[in-house]
């Protein structure tokens, strides 16, 4: 008989002197049920599968804010695996985790169960999904589509005009020089008269013409405004819909830019510094005295004073918008991101489309490459037999932290290739050819010889 002990999976023993040997088999077997189910590292050429993407936030452009959580190496069940992650996610978002892995008894899978809106969870590129039965790589998109990024769709930039041509003409005009109104006495004070393009003088019937159709400066300004607020005002719907593609709302967002900008260039050119001598405002006047002098009321509301508000109001719309837009293509695109309210029945319930795989190891064997006569066929790879050198095969019978103990009652011999035995190399696999991870204990077994 010949004993041997190892605390690798993959081993070698070389003998002193040459052994004589026929046939071998295997007489005793001791391990602990120590390998893991979840793995913080790589080990035989398996990937950690530990982690979970999840979100709880957004970024400032609308995407989610995503954050690693990894558990460390050991054997858990589905229970256990979910009180590592909730205690993780605690850690980082500060509250009780509404994200929790729960047990699908019905489908012998597991489910993602996420509470609230705002959560997120990118199973796809969590590396622990196959073991709570996510397939290896999410399903195909039938028309793949680049993610909406929102500032895509938002500019800083004014749009190159005006969306309105009721007060287009007004905007582009010389605000430096204003003109007397000559009939003084029909509205009791000097009258101004609205500003003309560049230098161009009008003549004295063309300004009594203007002035019989808006005699006061506070007519031409309700109505520049009047019509400003309601071309605003009518493109915060498109904006709000969704129903615009790239191109479309960022060319309402620029316009909507355009009609704030102009309202804010236009207060500070009524209430700025003129240079016409006649002018009744002094050469440093401000808004203050433009309310005083010009209105005659101190409170006396600018034009345009609603220029913060409109800024809200876009930013809103815009807001509103683009949620259209990414939920949107968030529903056509394929299920990689589990959500609240993309679930099977909107209910945040996300049920694994395959079983568990929480227990990975359904057997075990000890191969040894001094043996012929043995084959390991795996139909899912290949129909043909590949000689395997499997000297003994089992499953594991008692649950992690537990000593295998394997006495074959009837011994099976396996011939050798050699009739002597200087060196001879063992490996414990899995059923998929893996390397079994030890973790430092102790494998040992005996073997009987024939010689």
């Amino acid at each position: 008989m010949i004993s041997i002990e190892s605390i690798n999976p993959e081993f070698s023993v070389n003998f002193p002197s040459p052994v004589p040997v026929k046939e071998i088999a295997l007489a005793k077997l001791r391990v602990y049920n120590s390998w893991p189910n979840i793995r913080s590292k790589i080990f035989g050429g398996q990937q950690p599968n530990n982690s979970l993407v999840f979100s709880y936030k957004n970024r400032d452009d609308g995407t989610p804010d995503w954050n690693i959580v990894s558990i460390p190496t050991g054997s858990y069940k589905i229970e256990k695996i979910n009180e590592e992650f909730q205690r993780r996610i605690k850690s980082i978002t500060g509250k009780e985790s509404k994200i929790a892995i729960t047990v699908h008894e019905p489908s012998l899978s597991s489910a993602i169960e996420i509470s609230t809106e705002g959560y997120f969870v990118d199973i796809y590129n969590s590396s622990i999904r196959k073991v709570l039965g996510w397939p290896e790589n999410p399903p195909s998109a039938s028309i793949p589509t680049p993610e909406p990024v929102k500032s895509d769709y938002v500019t800083d930039k004014i749009g190159p005009e005006n969306p309105s041509k009721g007060y287009k003409t007004f905007l582009d005009i010389n605000f430096t020089k204003r003109y007397r109104h000559k009939d003084k006495d029909k509205y009791g004070k000097d009258v101004w008269t609205i500003p003309y393009f560049n230098d161009y003088i009008p003549q004295e019937g063309e300004i009594l013409e203007i002035h019989e159709t808006a005699p006061a400066i506070v007519d031409i300004e309700s109505n520049i405004f009047r019509n400003m607020n309601k071309d605003f005002k009518l493109l915060l719907p498109s904006l709000r819909s969704g129903l615009l593609t790239q191109a479309e709302f960022t060319s309402v967002v620029a316009a909507g830019n355009k009609i704030i900008d102009d309202m804010e260039i236009f207060n500070s050119r009524i209430t700025g510094n003129f240079t016409d001598e006649n002018n009744p405002i002094s050469k440093t006047s401000s808004a203050e005295n433009y309310k005083k002098k010009i209105r005659g009321n101190p409170n006396y509301k600018l034009p345009g004073y609603n220029a913060p508000e409109l800024k809200n109001q876009l930013k809103v719309a815009i807001e509103e918008g683009f949620k259209i837009i990414y939920d949107e293509w968030s529903r056509k695109k394929p299920l990689t991101i589990l959500t609240h309210n993309n679930s099977q029945n909107s209910d945040g319930r996300h049920i694994a489309p395959n079983n568990v795989n929480i227990s990975s190891v359904i057997a075990l064997n000890l191969t040894c490459d001094a043996i012929e006569g043995s084959y390991q066929i795996n139909l899912q790879r290949s129909n043909q037999a590949q000689e395997g050198y499997i000297l003994y095969s089992f499953a594991p019978s008692v649950p992690p932290g537990y000593l295998i103990i394997e006495d074959p009652t009837n011994p099976v011999y396996m011939r050798c290739h050699n009739d002597t035995l200087t060196r001879i190399n063992f490996k414990l696999t899995d059923q998929s050819n893996n390397l079994i991870d030890l973790q430092g204990e102790i494998l040992a077994i005996s073997l009987y010889v024939k010689s």
